[in-house]
């Protein structure tokens, strides 16, 4: 029998989704471990419920936030109103908005999209705002220094304009070494066989631009390390892997559901991190 290019993407595909259903039943979450939400000081988390913050993603912070309603019912001290963005009105008060962002796959399309949405208003109104770039959007290394300078000057032309905004970089996410085709699977299939996007070694290409944000924001700005965070287990172990003679940060497996976006582990620990970031900034009045 001959199976054409077409069968043999779904024969392909048919595998993919087998493994990753098997990785999800062998990866068992591990304790996580770190600093507690209740170290907080309930003064400290009145100022950030005083806060009005506007936050940009796509699926993953989607993830984060689920974990920080869970969070928010297990720590009634920290009050957030966390709503979907509708308009800028919604800054007249204390809120958390947050609205995705751009097209996964587009890195250009979400600083654009960020800064049309502090356009309308929010720029000028919130105290807090940030967005986060998705895994999806690097397949390799090449795009990095390109989306790099739009970034940069999209940031310039923000701080320029609101000097009394709070910005956060974020780091991109990561993606499992062992799972790295099946969690880019959506862009290798978009892009084409044969082309290379959406594979293991794309975290490569995601560090680099990690690594931009930290040196020229790291200690100057705020900057929440996602990808440091996703790439430690629970006992503080780095997970890397090797490639073309350097090392990588990888996805830890435990805190993933299918090699990119999290699981209820994954969640509730960049939930809580994330918390705790942010209740510093409001606690030290920025």
């Amino acid at each position: 029998m001959v199976i054409g290019r077409k069968g043999a993407l779904v024969s392909l595909l048919t595998v993919l989704l087998l493994f990753q259903g098997c990785q999800k039943e062998s990866t068992m979450s591990k304790p996580i471990t770190g600093e507690s939400l209740d170290a907080v000081s309930g003064a400290a988390w009145e100022k950030l419920g005083g806060k009005r913050i506007f936050f940009g993603h796509q699926s993953v912070g989607m993830n984060i936030l689920d974990g920080v309603e869970v969070l928010l019912k297990e720590h009634p001290a920290i009050r957030l109103n966390i709503v979907k963005y509708a308009d800028p009105s919604m800054f007249e008060a204390p809120v958390f908005a947050h609205a995705e962002v751009g097209q996964n796959g587009d890195p250009k399309s979400k600083s654009e999209a960020f800064e049309r949405v502090l356009e309308t208003g929010v720029g000028s109104r919130a105290d807090i705002a940030f967005f986060k770039f998705c895994y999806m959007d690097f397949s390799n290394e090449a795009e990095v220094l390109k989306t790099f300078e739009t970034y940069q000057a999209m940031i310039r032309r923000v701080k320029g304009k609101y000097p009394n905004l709070t910005l956060v970089h974020v780091t991109v996410p990561l993606t499992r070494m062992d799972a790295g085709l099946g969690a880019g699977l959506k862009i290798w299939i978009k892009k084409g066989i044969g082309k290379k996007s959406g594979g293991p070694y794309a975290n490569a290409g995601r560090e680099r631009l990690n690594d931009l944000l930290r040196k020229t924001y790291g200690g100057k700005d705020k900057l929440f390390d996602l990808a440091a965070i996703e790439s430690t287990s629970p006992s503080g172990e780095p997970v890397t892997f090797r490639h073309e003679g350097k090392s990588y940060p990888s996805l830890y497996p435990g805190y993933t559901s299918d090699g990119g976006h999290l699981n209820e582990s994954g969640k509730r620990l960049l939930a809580q991190r994330l918390l705790l970031f942010l209740a510093r900034i409001a606690e030290k009045g920025n």
